[in-house]
């Protein structure tokens, strides 16, 4: 993936106004345990939210491509196409060998979008109609599992060449957490980090559901549930108008002559009345921009035009623009170009219109 696609907001919005702000589950984590089945599934044992101990498996391995379960199931909301999903995950070979685990990286889970045509992996097909709460067993033969690793590698490599035009976009600071999966490059680990060398075993993933949002979602971007601050509009600088109402895509207009971009700046257009931002939640959002390039100012794009919203690909804490901002709100915010350094590209000035459509909460 691109150093501006990585900066970018990859997927994900949200239900209701208040609704929107999901953890897994509350309380006491439950038992979430379940036998050995010869040739399908390893045992698996612990607590729903920490990390499962997984037995070896018996017989020769599964010849089945996929098999999957309901080790617990969750009372959260059902998942569907198109939300974006919070979990954590262990993956190992059919022998017992730990391949990946998130569970003990960082102070919170990580997600993935179920968006388009074709989802990321094949193992995210087994969390459509499952539960937030929910943990859940899959298994790969090793046929399949060779498979799956070997298409993701190519087409990671393919995608990160054409990146969709919203991904070009950037906000400018680096908002990757370092165990965040991409839509561009998921390998058969759902960090998105290559598994060392498992072909000639089956895999089997623990997956542990903890929140989920609605990616199609714009409930709370509705005047009932934003206030606009028309003294902000006021102040915008000369040659810039930001038309639109909150429930609508915003139109960035400049002057002909409007400049670069010189300082850095964020303006609140639309004061949500939703939950505000907490440092574990990953915002859902849709953005607008225009970028400053070859001395004028490109046209608009916007993922409004998709009819989706995108999630930061980190939580707020490595977003702090976003922390303290209620569900609903309409933010502007303005960034100067940045020069190549060593980890990337240079970075044109921005206009970027945020709205906020609501959060997913990653907390462990």
């Amino acid at each position: 993936m691109s150093n501006t696609s990585r900066r970018l907001f990859a997927l994900a919005a949200a239900f209701t106004l208040f609704p929107l702000v999901l953890s897994g589950c509350g309380g006491a984590s439950p038992e979430a345990s379940s036998g050995a089945v010869a040739d399908k599934f390893v045992a698996v044992s612990g607590k729903f939210g920490e990390e499962p101990k997984l037995g070896t498996g018996s017989g020769t391995g599964p010849q089945q491509p996929w098999n999957e379960r309901v080790v617990y199931e969750g009372d959260g909301v059902t998942i569907e196409k198109d939300f974006f999903v919070v979990f954590d995950y262990k993956v190992q070979t059919w022998s017992g060998e730990v391949v990946a685990s998130s569970y003990g990286l960082g102070n919170h889970a990580i997600g993935v979008p179920l968006v388009g045509e074709k989802l990321p992996q094949p193992w995210a097909e087994a969390l459509i109609g499952k539960k937030v709460g929910s943990r859940l067993e899959v298994v790969f033969s090793a046929e399949k599992a060779a498979e799956i690793e070997k298409q993701s590698t190519e087409e990671g490599k393919a995608d990160s060449e054409t990146a969709p035009e919203h991904q070009k976009d950037s906000a400018k600071s680096d908002n990757t957490a370092p165990n965040s999966p991409s839509p561009e490059k998921t390998t058969s680990s759902p960090t998105g980090q290559e598994n060392p060398k498992t072909a000639d075993e089956a895999l089997v993933y623990v997956i542990d559901i903890r929140g989920a949002g609605n990616l199609k979602s714009v409930s709370a971007l509705q005047e009932d549930n934003s206030q606009i601050v028309q003294a902000n509009y006021d102040k915008l600088p000369k040659g810039m108008k930001i038309s639109g109402s909150i429930s609508q895509k915003p139109q960035i207009e400049l002057s002909s002559d409007f400049p670069a971009i010189d300082r850095p700046q964020v303006v609140m257009l639309w004061q949500g009345k939703g939950a505000t931002l907490q440092p574990t939640d990953f915002p859902l959002v849709r953005i607008s921009s225009r970028s400053y390039v070859d001395n004028a100012w490109s046209p608009e794009i916007s993922t409004w035009d998709e009819d989706i919203a995108y999630p930061t690909l980190s939580p707020v804490t490595n977003s702090e623009v976003f922390l303290g901002v209620p569900v609903g709100s309409r933010m502007l915010q303005l960034l100067p170009a940045e020069p190549a350094t060593q980890g990337g590209p240079a970075q044109p000035a921005q206009i970027i219109v945020y709205d906020v459509v609501g959060a997913v909460n990653s907390a462990r």
